[in-house]
């Protein structure tokens, strides 16, 4: 609250003295929208970009269903939220319907943004491996250590791999609310050797580390409609730097990718995820038919085919 309330002064306040015609509000909250409600009352129009939707990005972290009273509070706020923009941007068609259908939206207020990288900083061209010697078979893992990224299913399969692929370590990059539960059970299954925690590096450094790598890894664990909708951006990541990734089946990453793209594993399978990660080690041809394959549809869809869309969207809202 004491951001909305800090954030709505700064922006009434430039607003006044250079008006907008238009206000791109990112979620989450979803009520931070209504930061934007002197301009709104000037003429400005009022984009909400939800990226997680609270209410299923909630019930996926605490374990609630529809009936629990913070989920149906969430849920009212976020149609009182998209009721008071002009338009709703999300990230999948999953997404899009469920809000839409939550808030009661018509199909003209909700557009699909697609959450792919920026092509201008994950970028294959040019680049080259450091040249140090290295022997390692490295698998790769940059972002929240969350309990729905199932970073414990990969560990577990590692955990099988040791005598078969004695040159694997896993490099996590990130931190969370599960590194300590992670830690412990890298303690407990003497992996320690194996599985190494970093700490966040900075953006620009990012796309090296993928380049680096043999394989990303980008699951979404649970058992939950979140885990099957969501999409994760560190995927197509993987994919621009020419890394051949594994992820979950999902119905969302199914939509999107098929499995020439990426490797699929089978949801909260921890015997299947080492199954991928041994096919790939001992397959080069099929690591580099997932290199290419990657590359291709980054090709067509990109930061800069999605961008396109905005501008329309921008382009409609301001006539």
């Amino acid at each position: 609250m004491k951001y909305l309330i800090t954030s709505s002064y700064h922006l009434s306040k430039k607003h006044i003295r250079y008006p907008y015609d238009i206000v791109h509000v990112h979620s989450v909250p979803d009520f931070e929208v209504f930061a934007a409600l002197l301009p709104k009352i000037f003429g400005s129009r009022i984009i909400l970009d939800i990226h997680d939707p609270v209410p299923d990005l909630f019930a996926a972290k605490f374990g609630k269903d529809g009936n629990n009273k913070y989920i149906k509070l969430l849920a009212l706020i976020e149609r009182l939220s998209a009721a008071f923009a002009d338009h709703v941007i999300t990230v999948t068609d999953f997404w899009k319907e469920r809000i839409a259908e939550r808030s009661h939206l018509d199909d003209s207020k909700i557009s699909v943004i697609l959450n792919l990288p920026d092509i201008n900083t994950f970028n294959i061209k040019g680049r080259t491996k450091s040249g140090k010697s290295n022997s390692d078979f490295t698998l790769l893992y940059p972002g929240t250590l969350n309990k729905h990224c199932g970073l414990d299913l990969v560990i577990t399969a590692i955990g099988t791999l040791k005598e078969d692929i004695p040159s694997l370590k896993f490099q996590i990059y990130g931190q969370g609310s599960e590194l300590h539960n992670l830690n412990k059970m890298v303690h407990d299954l003497q992996l320690n050797d194996v599985v190494y925690f970093n700490d966040y590096v900075p953006l620009e450094f990012v796309p090296q580390i993928m380049f680096e790598a043999d394989i990303g890894i980008a699951l979404l664990a649970g058992y939950n409609e979140y885990s099957q909708q969501a999409l994760n951006v560190k995927l197509f990541e993987f994919l621009s730097m020419g890394l051949p990734a594994i992820a979950t089946r999902t119905k969302s990453i199914e939509y999107y990718l098929d499995e020439g793209t990426v490797m699929l594993s089978a949801q909260n399978n921890p015997n299947d995820v080492a199954n991928c990660i041994k096919e790939l080690y001992f397959n080069v041809e099929k690591r580099d038919d997932l290199r290419r394959r990657g590359l291709d549809f980054i090709s067509t869809k990109n930061s800069e085919t999605e961008m396109k869309k905005y501008i329309e969207i921008i382009n409609r809202l301001r006539i």
